[in-house]
């Protein structure tokens, strides 16, 4: 692996020797220096490429979910919302990027964005395992309180378990950004209405 990203940090030093000393109206090479960035999670350094090849290029979805990617690890979490916003509204998706989509959103604890995004990969059936976790915590935080239960009853029926051992502890592998009080309150509400028999 070490290796690897050695070969890949030279890869980046070269495109950036070349980029440096031409203004290339091509978006591959900023698009291949955007991508080995985004691998080395050198997130700072993919933004500004990124945002090169979008100019030249608008049209890339993955020049898009890039350069989303790279400016919410930097902390820029309403910019990067609003390029997924843009990706999603304005370029070709499919359930599955929606879904990408909302997982970022709620890694970020944008979970407005995350509800809504998550409805249409849910009808049709995109969502899997612990995904309707992310999708629970994002329901509840919206207020939706029945969709968030149907969301862990989900979650419960694909990993064949009877049992959630805490409304508010995301499953291994699953980041979950910041919520409320207000969340917290909702997401115990929904886990405890998925345990109804009476209620479906």
């Amino acid at each position: 692996i070490l290796q690897e990203q050695g070969k890949k940090m030279a890869a980046l030093d070269e495109l950036e020797a070349a980029l440096e000393i031409t203004d290339s109206t091509e978006e591959a090479p900023y698009a291949l220096y955007g991508e080995i960035a985004t691998q080395l999670e050198l997130w700072e350094k993919a933004e500004g490429p990124l945002r090169k090849a979008i100019e030249i290029d608008p049209t890339s979805p993955l020049h898009h979910e890039r350069l989303a990617k790279s400016l919410l690890r930097q902390g820029k979490i309403d910019e990067g919302i609003e390029v997924l916003r843009h990706r999603i509204e304005n370029l070709p998706a499919v359930p599955w990027n929606r879904m990408m989509a909302a997982l970022e959103a709620v890694r970020v604890g944008r979970y407005q964005e995350a509800a809504e995004w998550f409805d249409i990969p849910a009808k049709e059936g995109q969502i899997k395992g612990k995904i309707w976790y992310a999708v629970a915590v994002s329901k509840a935080a919206v207020g939706d309180i029945d969709e968030a239960a149907a969301a862990f009853i989900r979650y419960k029926e694909d990993l064949n378990i009877h049992h959630i051992p805490s409304a508010t502890h995301a499953p291994p592998g699953l980041e979950i950004g910041p919520y409320d009080e207000k969340t917290e309150a909702n997401l115990k509400a929904a886990y405890r209405r998925s345990f109804s028999r009476d209620w479906k």
